[in-house]
């Protein structure tokens, strides 16, 4: 396919998206070819749950473990985050859990990472508050070799049981709003949408309009900097 051929089919989709009235979406497509200072669109969906609803598969080629120190490189190259910043995730206390593929040589094909207390989604410009026995999911990364297997129910099983030993039961999420694949896995697991989030970065001002989806009613937050006693990820 010639570069000119990519662009009309590029321009077409973008076109398709406008005809639906899809318009966050396809300025957050558009916001890419920008500097995320300048101008950025993005969009989510907060979910939680304190009953999941628990659909897994039994694997045999499979282990499911919290990562190590160790570990961080391979992590870095499958979700293609620099290390350092896995390590400074691991020095304020977040965990990573990791499936490890046994049939090919122990090879790490899924990253899920928990964190526990207050904190800041720099990509929604979300201030989350969470309670002493709630966790917050992120980071969820599959191999794409590796997906549609159910891998991610599996992990999340993992994670729960560790996250109940513990004395926690309630976990909430975030899923980008265009994602409708990972929407419905956490509806499949018993997670309950509760805020929808548009998102919009116009040279530093970052503007978060926060819809609460029992009520209807809308928030709006408006900031330049990042809060400094937050967590960010």
């Amino acid at each position: 396919m010639s570069y000119l051929q990519k662009i009309s089919r590029y321009g077409k989709s973008q076109l398709q998206l406008i005809i639906r009235g899809e318009f966050v979406r396809f300025f957050q497509n558009i916001s890419q070819f920008f500097p995320k200072w300048l101008f950025k669109v993005s969009s989510g969906v907060l979910l939680k749950t304190d009953s999941p609803r628990i659909i897994y598969r039994k694997y045999q080629n499979y282990v499911f473990e919290m990562a190590k120190d160790s570990d961080l490189i391979e992590i870095a190259q499958l979700s293609t985050i620099p290390e350092s910043v896995l390590k400074s995730r691991l020095a304020l206390g977040d965990e990573c859990c990791i499936t490890r593929d046994i049939a090919n040589a122990g090879r790490i094909v899924n990253v899920l990472w928990i964190h526990q207390g207050p904190c800041y989604i720099k990509g929604l410009g979300l201030d989350l508050r969470l309670k002493d026995n709630s966790v917050y999911l992120y980071g969820s990364y599959t191999d794409p070799e590796a997906r549609m297997k159910g891998i991610f129910n599996t992990a999340f099983k993992f994670v729960y049981d560790t996250l109940v030993e513990r004395g926690i039961s309630s976990i909430t999420g975030v899923v980008e709003g265009w994602n409708h694949n990972a929407y419905n896995t956490h509806l499949r697991l018993n997670f309950k949408p509760i805020a929808k989030i548009v998102y919009v970065v116009v040279f530093f001002i970052r503007t978060s309009v926060i819809t609460d989806l029992e009520t209807q009613r809308k928030r709006t937050r408006i900031c330049v900097t990042f809060p400094k006693d937050r967590v960010l990820i």
